[in-house]
């Protein structure tokens, strides 16, 4: 996590484009729909709400939601449209699949959550891939692919 003045010295804009107005918070980056969908700088506070209830989506959906009522602007970038609909048991599969190629993608609970995105993210960097952790349906079909053959 780096300060929000980290991120604007790197360049780091809002959506609209204009520069951040640094606060002293520290923040992550966090791209849920891979390099080519919206991304976002998440503070404290998403983790909070990610305590309550583990959906990326959720927190994120609440956060902008009160930046909104802040008077924050749209989003500008939508997710692409090719973005997998993927099962709890098809989850539950990926993280064993993944656990099998030596990956640690936490308890194969069908839960699609920080710990398994890092975990496609090391998959991504393992095979030569953008490694933002977003999971499409070749990128899921080649972990499936790839854990069968260590099986």
């Amino acid at each position: 996590m780096l300060s929000e003045a980290e991120w604007a010295k790197l360049g780091v804009t809002t959506t609209a484009g204009t520069p951040l107005v640094p606060l002293e918070q520290k923040a992550a980056l966090l791209v849920p729909s891979g390099h080519q969908g919206p991304a976002f700088l998440v503070t404290k506070n998403f983790y909070v709400i990610m305590r309550w209830n583990r959906s990326e989506f959720y927190a994120l959906s609440v956060g902008h939601l009160a930046d909104r009522i802040a008077g924050a602007t749209a989003l500008h970038r939508m997710p692409p449209a090719d973005t997998a609909k993927i099962t709890r048991e098809q989850v539950r599969q990926l993280q064993m699949d993944l656990f099998s190629l030596g990956i640690d993608a936490g308890e194969a609970d069908g839960v699609m959550g920080s710990i398994t995105r890092q975990a496609i993210s090391r998959f991504q960097k393992n095979t030569q891939r953008i490694a933002d952790g977003h999971l499409d349906t070749s990128l899921l079909i080649a972990i499936r692919e790839a854990a069968s053959m260590v099986r």
